[in-house]
């Protein structure tokens, strides 16, 4: 019997047809390409689940043969967990490993190909560029020009990489169990969460705003976001909205609530909502 795969009740296609897997990918990323398999037969052995939320998609690919793809522009950006087997991409004239060790990250509006040896297996995060545009300007307070550039390479030695691909599989987990229905706050919720996660754990052209220290914040910017979660508490809380509430940067008052209260404004929202909980 085969054993469960990443998002296998999100089934897209099985394919040994490479124009049925070439829609597939086409439906998954919005964009042309091509896929030339690297064996005689000229036959592809693919399986694709894909499950899009709101924000981001989280889709999953196996390979049975080595195969060969060429992404034209995207209009996503995306992130691979590799799983097993290896390859290497090509992008803007040089070569980057793939391999269970190092994600692989493609930023939009590039082209690229992707060369990948038998029993490949990855899961891939696709992440909306405006929805992670407009959290990178609320956490820092400076408005995004332009399409964000990303180092290719995402290694998992790292800390904060390794804590994002936990929660990228504990989603995977949540809304892959029997009968499962993540309420749409709580989805909400957990989408800001991965983005945030995406832009602090990669590199890329505004990186150095996340690295500086947020300017301080008064405790009564402090008082007006709690204001503000205690009378909106039912519906998600975003980054973008506690920015305009506070009249600061998300990251200076994420800090001011770790400063003034101990816990960030998401605690504070869960306090209040498990308050409700208790008197209901």
């Amino acid at each position: 019997m085969q054993a469960a795969r990443p998002l296998d009740c999100f089934p897209l296609v099985r394919a040994r047809r490479v124009e049925s897997a070439r829609e597939a990918f086409s439906r998954v990323y919005a964009n042309n390409m091509t896929i030339d398999p690297l064996n005689h037969g000229g036959t592809i052995d693919v399986v694709i689940n894909s499950c899009q939320l709101s924000q981001i998609g989280l889709h999953y690919s196996g390979y049975g043969g080595g195969v060969r793809m060429h992404f034209s522009a995207s209009k996503f950006i995306t992130l691979s967990f590799p799983l097993s087997g290896h390859g290497k991409l090509s992008l803007n004239g040089s070569d980057t490993l793939i391999d269970p060790r190092c994600g692989l990250l493609t930023p939009e509006e590039m082209s690229f190909t992707t060369e990948i040896s038998a029993n490949y297996q990855h899961v891939v995060l696709k992440v909306d560029p405006k929805a992670l545009e407009s959290k990178l300007a609320a956490l820092t307070g400076t408005p995004v020009h332009g399409p964000l550039a990303f180092e290719p390479r995402f290694s998992f030695a790292k800390p904060g990489a390794k804590l994002l691909r936990d929660h990228v599989f504990a989603l995977i987990d949540v809304i892959s169990a029997p009968a499962a229905r993540l309420p749409d706050l709580v989805r909400a919720e957990f989408e800001q969460s991965i983005m945030v996660m995406f832009l602090r754990a990669s590199r890329h052209c505004c990186s150095h705003l996340l690295d500086a220290d947020p300017p301080e914040v008064a405790p009564a910017e402090v008082r007006r976001a709690e204001e503000y979660i205690e009378a909106n508490w039912r519906q998600p809380i975003t980054l973008e909205v506690l920015a305009a509430v506070g009249g600061v940067s998300a990251f200076s008052l994420f800090r001011a609530f770790k400063k003034y209260r101990g816990y960030s404004p998401m605690q504070f929202a869960e306090q209040i909502r498990s308050r409700d909980r208790d008197l209901h």
